[in-house]
């Protein structure tokens, strides 16, 4: 197959040619986009087919108004108040699926994720399309993200059917928040932050914290158990339960994929010195997990790597300082500075090398 080169002012014909169930590439305002309409199974197929797509993996749903995102989704007024705020933008809802929508969309489950992008060349193709647009990074599955037209076409040159050349808006991709329960949760961070979100809505979620430890640590584990409740956190209990001897990574893996899959906000993990509960953390793809002994690194790490699990000894540290390194790493936003942007970046390509 040979793949078109389009450039941003052919956007009539990308459009139609989207519209005949081509599948093409175009730059965002987050990284490079792969797209097809949304209402022709038969180009969705070639989309996953050309990224090796696996099939239990959904493809977001792009729009270029909240009209359009109603055509696929129910939005209640917490729904509106978000997308009035944060659309156009780097910020993803998942919202329930319209009956009426095509099952295939979102790979037969009752949820589907949506956005407005923030970029005039993509809401002025999404309109002459005239329909929303199904939506996914260009690049082959488990392969860093393009934010280049040329980028894109080293993985996908040949395998789609045309790109429009040119250069994405940025390196990072948006948030994503499911408010398909009660309690809505954060299943990506990005731009938009869980302080922005809650002004908007005006509703302050508990965080979510996983626990995990081995028998060194378990009277660490159960303090934290006790009292993070009381402190306003939900807690997750994965074990170990007992004195009795067990292996840490059977215990603390549990805990890092509950974070890694968005099932928690965080995790706390402990062991005899910390060490080999984060080394185990670490082995989980998305984990950035951080071994502290004191507060300044607690607050450090908070600001500068964005870590979402903390690891602690509790035969290296006493109660008080566990204590407070935990109040300082839970209560210490991320900078949010591009310089550190950038390097949690690499370290997420670096999970992508062979």
């Amino acid at each position: 197959m040979d793949t078109i080169r389009y450039l941003k002012t052919e956007i009539e014909l990308v459009a139609n040619e989207l519209k005949k169930g081509k599948v093409i590439a175009f730059p965002t305002d987050t990284v490079y986009g792969l797209g097809v309409v949304y209402d022709d199974e038969a180009a969705l197929q070639r989309l996953k087919t050309a990224k090796g797509r696996p099939e239990t993996k959904p493809i977001p749903t792009m729009a270029a108004s909240s009209a359009q995102i109603e055509e696929v989704a129910i939005v209640d007024e917490r729904s509106k108040k978000l997308i009035d705020a944060f659309m156009p933008g780097a910020f993803t809802l998942i919202l329930p699926k319209q009956p009426s929508a095509p099952a295939y969309i979102s790979n037969g489950m009752d949820t589907i994720a949506v956005r407005i992008p923030d970029d005039p060349f993509v809401l002025e193709l999404l309109k002459q399309v005239g329909k929303p647009m199904l939506v996914t990074s260009a690049n082959l599955s488990d392969q860093p993200a393009a934010t280049t037209g040329i980028e894109a076409l080293g993985q996908l040159d040949g395998r789609i059917d045309g790109i429009v050349m040119g250069a994405s808006g940025a390196s990072a991709a948006s948030t994503i928040l499911d408010v398909t329960k009660t309690e809505w949760q954060i299943l990506r961070c990005g731009a938009v932050s869980e302080e922005q979100i809650e002004a908007v809505i005006g509703e302050k979620r508990k965080m979510r914290i996983a626990l995990a430890c081995d028998h060194g640590a378990l009277e660490y584990k159960e303090i934290l158990k006790k009292e993070l409740p009381q402190e306003g956190y939900e807690v997750v209990d994965f074990g170990t339960y007992s004195h009795e001897s067990c292996d840490y990574p059977d215990y603390i893996a549990k805990a890092a994929q509950a974070v890694a899959k968005g099932e928690c906000d965080r995790g706390i993990v402990l062991c005899g010195t910390g060490i080999g509960a984060s080394i185990a953390a670490n082995k989980i793809k998305g984990i950035r997990c951080a071994l502290c002994s004191e507060s300044f690194s607690a607050r450090l790490t908070r600001e500068h790597n964005d870590s979402n699990i903390l690891a602690m000894g509790q035969r290296v540290i006493g109660e008080e300082v566990m204590r407070d390194i935990v109040k300082t790493w839970l209560t210490t936003p991320f900078s949010q500075g591009e310089r550190h942007k950038k390097r949690i970046a690499k370290l997420a390509r670096l999970e992508q090398a062979d």
